[in-house]
């Protein structure tokens, strides 16, 4: 009994893996161009909204500063 229930998963693993990989085979991956451009922009979003965060950072610890 013990050895059927091995093979038995191990055979489903292996389905598991044969079918991911066929499901890999059918995504449509974009091109490299895509891919610069896509992380072009979330850099460029990153450093304006940290500097955007950081101006208004500076404006309220100078106005504590100021005020306490």
């Amino acid at each position: 009994m013990q050895k059927k229930s091995k093979t038995w998963i191990f055979k489903r693993i292996g389905n598991f893996l044969k079918e991911s990989w066929q499901e890999l085979k059918r995504v449509s991956w974009p091109t490299k161009d895509k891919v610069f451009e896509s992380v072009l922009m979330v850099i460029l979003i990153t450093v304006i909204v940290a500097i955007y965060l950081g101006l208004w950072d500076a404006v309220f610890t100078f106005l504590r500063n100021k005020f306490l």
